[in-house]
């Protein structure tokens, strides 16, 4: 029993220490205890493990959807295998529809519901040094392995689907579904990897003072960074893959990070942050018609260019509440903005595609 709740305890401490990581699928703060810098800080290289798992994801209004929303790059087309059909044949990669003639005409648009769920568990290498009283140097690197699943669920509604009540008619629906993705070229939506994040290096310059301002030690930080891309680029043609750093985009980012000791056992402060990554040009799916973008029937050689990535955690710490026993409260709320594309050079005998879908 003593046991268990040793392992409880250190899965909580894990999953609720962190720092701040601008990937939209492993938002927010995974490795690293906010509040490090007192005056008693000397130099260290630690080690955080971390787990989380996800089936559920916020919007650009904050309405939950589902996980692989966020996958569609703000693309909020729905999986229509109509859609999906017209770009095949727009992209010549069919010539003529897969949809059953029967069906042209009753094929629901939404039938499909994309689920799925995403775990992760990894460790956080994380370096301090305070070169002087106002200069410290530092860094992280995490290694993570990511399980991922696109699930593309059945939705039954007896008034919109009449047409699919027959014996077999529901097998047909899959057996199109798989044909259609063969068309795509894609691969079975599951997706398991372990590699690198991104590296963090960091310079932080800070004032601080003792016994000043009914505090008993303020410690005002601001942090510049360097975020180096490490990890492998998603895998366009898995619909489930899920990049473990920010997708090969560089970055920088600048944080305010004020640390504060209120009295004997309490701590409090906040990162507010924002991070600008670099524009990087690869392959990328691009949609043709009103199919997903994670679907999308044409990959052509674009620019992208990621949007601003805002972060603000405040945290409250209370500390040997009992022989060394303590707990931290921490809220994350994290905003991207939406990714620009440019110079999108589009394969041969496809002459246009939706760029609503990936533009501001």
């Amino acid at each position: 029993m003593r046991i268990c709740a040793l392992l409880i305890t250190c899965i909580i401490g894990f999953q609720i220490t962190a720092s701040f990581v601008d990937n939209r699928f492993f938002i927010p703060y995974l490795t690293t205890d906010p509040y490090f810098t007192v005056p008693e800080d000397k130099s260290y290289l630690r080690v955080h493990t971390f787990a989380g798992s996800a089936d559920k994801a916020y919007g650009d209004v904050g309405n939950e959807t589902a996980l692989f929303e966020l996958l569609n790059d703000y693309n909020s087309h729905v999986y229509d295998q109509r859609a999906i059909d017209r770009a095949l044949q727009q992209a010549q990669r069919i010539d003529t529809t897969l949809i059953p003639t029967e069906w042209q005409q009753g094929l629901p648009r939404s039938l499909w519901q994309m689920g799925g769920h995403l775990e992760m568990q990894g460790m956080d290498l994380s370096a301090y040094y305070p070169v002087s009283s106002w200069l410290s140097l530092g860094g992280s690197w995490y290694f993570m392995t990511v399980r991922s699943r696109l699930e593309l669920l059945r939705q039954f509604d007896p008034e919109q689907n009449k047409a699919f009540n027959q014996p077999g008619n529901e097998q047909e629906l899959f057996d199109l579904k798989a044909s259609m993705h063969d068309a795509l070229d894609v691969t079975r939506p599951l997706f398991v990897e372990t590699e690198p994040g991104d590296l963090d290096l960091f310079a932080r310059l800070s004032w601080d003072r003792e016994y000043a301002y009914k505090f008993q030690y303020i410690d005002l930080g601001l942090q510049a960074g360097l975020l180096i891309p490490t990890s492998e680029q998603r895998d366009i043609n898995n619909p489930a893959s899920v990049p473990v750093g920010a997708n090969d985009h560089a970055g920088i980012y600048l944080s305010f990070n004020p640390n504060f000791i209120l009295k004997d056992n309490l701590r409090a402060g906040w990162d507010a942050r924002i991070v600008k990554r670099f524009s990087e040009t690869a392959d990328r799916r691009v949609p043709v018609d009103d199919e997903p973008i994670i679907f999308g029937a044409a990959v052509a050689r674009a620019q992208v260019d990621p949007g601003v990535t805002v972060g603000f955690a405040p945290y409250v710490a209370f500390e040997e509440l009992r022989e060394g026993f303590g707990l931290l409260v921490r809220y994350t709320v994290v905003g991207h903005e939406r990714d620009s594309w440019r110079n999108v050079e589009l394969p041969d005998g496809v002459t246009d595609f939706d760029r609503s879908t990936l533009r501001n």
